[in-house]
């Protein structure tokens, strides 16, 4: 196993926890709009965002926006408590969408960290980070100040908190409202027990429910499909020479790997064959993963150089893996 493949994965190990990416939700008013952040689900995409972005009406259509201006269009799915909400991408151009988890010491990190950042995306993709200091916490929330002369505007809400912890960027909540100047954040613990349930991947319990194990099929597949495009076109962009600069978005793209890949679909696991072929394949991609975080541990600034090969691997256990569930 060549050097590549340690580059890739030393991302995974970090990654699966940082992966979350937040996007621009424009609404049929122009003037009412917020924040959001992405999650997959069975190989589709929603958002999570706050109940008042959505509005009392939301049967229209959202405008999605995110990283590099890539434009989604959205429709509403369900409400939920503590002003809550999830909308589905449902169509234009694909975002970047993980099934990303909380840091593990998620609440050990809440306890210890003072300073964070609200990061807020603009239409135009960028993404502000506005540096702040956590000035109180209670069981269901954060309270944040941004520092300097800066403010917490209307638009924002939805926006995510991170901070550095252990080295990496995690997840602490999303804004909810703003109060004097105080931004109360929905802890990020209290909003995955909110919705965990409706992000459980759905498991087929016997023949009455073909349709959903076509459904299951349909949406792995179709994430297989977008995950081997997003190497092919950073494939090019390395081979190129401008890779280096995608480090931070193949960094994230690695975390989603492995979460999505480290085991075999539920729907497959019935055929010994199969199971055994993409168990297989995915062995070698987590072990690409862990190639990669050395690689990167070593030299972050020279990642591109020693990439192609493993890259190369990767792609051809996702094609591998593609080919054996579409048998």
């Amino acid at each position: 196993m060549n050097r590549l493949g340690f580059w890739i994965c030393g991302m995974l190990l970090s990654c699966a926890l940082s992966a979350q990416t937040v996007v621009f939700v424009g609404t049929e008013y122009e003037n009412e709009f917020g924040r959001g952040i992405l999650k997959t689900r069975s190989g589709a995409c929603f958002i999570i965002l706050p109940n008042h972005v959505v509005g009392e009406d939301p049967s229209g259509t959202f405008r999605i926006y995110g990283e590099k201006a890539r434009l989604s269009s959205a429709t509403f799915v369900q409400s939920f408590p503590n002003d809550l909400a999830v909308l589905r991408i449902t169509g234009g151009e694909e975002q970047y969408c993980t099934q990303w988890s909380l840091h593990p010491e998620y609440h050990l990190a809440i306890e210890q960290i003072t300073s964070c950042y609200l990061e807020v995306i603009n239409v135009s993709g960028s993404i502000d980070k506005k540096p702040a200091e956590i000035v109180g916490t209670d069981d269901m929330t954060l309270q944040i100040r941004l520092k300097g002369d800066a403010a917490i505007l209307k638009g924002m809400s939805g926006s995510s908190v991170f901070a550095q912890y252990g080295g990496a960027r995690t997840y602490l909540g999303m804004l909810m409202e703003v109060d004097e100047g105080i931004g109360l954040v929905l802890q990020a613990d209290n909003i995955m027990a909110i919705v965990d349930e409706f992000f459980v991947e759905k498991k087929v319990k016997g023949p009455v429910d073909s349709l959903s194990l076509n459904q299951e099929k349909s949406y792995y597949l179709d994430q297989l499909k977008s995950d081997i495009k997003f190497i092919n076109n950073h494939f090019k962009s390395i081979q190129n020479g401008s890779g280096r600069s995608l480090a931070n978005d193949f960094s994230l793209f690695v975390g989603h790997i492995q979460n999505t890949y480290n085991a075999p679909p539920e729907w497959i696991k019935t055929d010994n064959r199969k199971k055994t072929s993409c168990q297989n394949a995915m062995k070698e991609i987590m072990a690409l993963a862990e190639e990669c975080r050395r690689i990167i541990e070593k030299n972050p600034d020279r990642w591109d150089v020693d990439a192609t090969p493993p890259i190369s691997l990767m792609l051809i256990y996702l094609e591998e893996i593609e080919t054996t569930l579409k048998l």
